[in-house]
């Protein structure tokens, strides 16, 4: 049995779950940036939609690499996306949750932070999964 989850691709799903976060979070970002405001406790002003609205690009940019790579076997570039996302998700959840430790956004972001870490820490198990598998890499 432990043979066989070795040799399902957990990266299809996984970059195609993140895809569908990463482009709800571009949804939201663009156009309806006081919605994430609220749901963080922050001002909702023009100079924040206007950041909100920046970042939403990056999100879009994020969906549509994971959608694209979707289908890559072991490989370099696997990992690289593999690590950039564990990497992105890593960030987000350490900032958010620095944030949080001031007191700057309310407990309802432990549950964002979690979601973040576990994604984090599944693409992170690629990366490892495929390590052992392509010593190259």
């Amino acid at each position: 049995m432990l043979q066989r989850l070795r040799e399902i691709n957990w990266f299809k799903p996984l970059s195609m779950a993140a895809g569908l976060l990463y482009f709800y979070l571009f949804v939201e970002l663009f156009f309806m940036p006081d919605a994430m405001c609220r749901d963080f406790g922050l001002p909702a002003i023009e100079s924040v939609y206007f950041i909100e609205r920046r970042i939403s690009m990056l999100m879009l940019g994020f969906a549509a690499f994971l959608f694209f790579s979707r289908n890559a076997g072991p490989s370099p570039w696997r990992n690289a996306v593999s690590g950039a996302v564990s990497l992105n998700m890593t960030g987000f959840a350490a900032t958010g949750i620095h944030e949080y430790a001031k007191g700057c956004v309310g407990d309802e972001f432990l549950v964002i932070a979690a979601v973040e870490l576990l994604t984090a820490g599944l693409f992170f198990a690629v990366v490892l999964a495929d390590w052992k598998t392509r010593k190259e890499i």
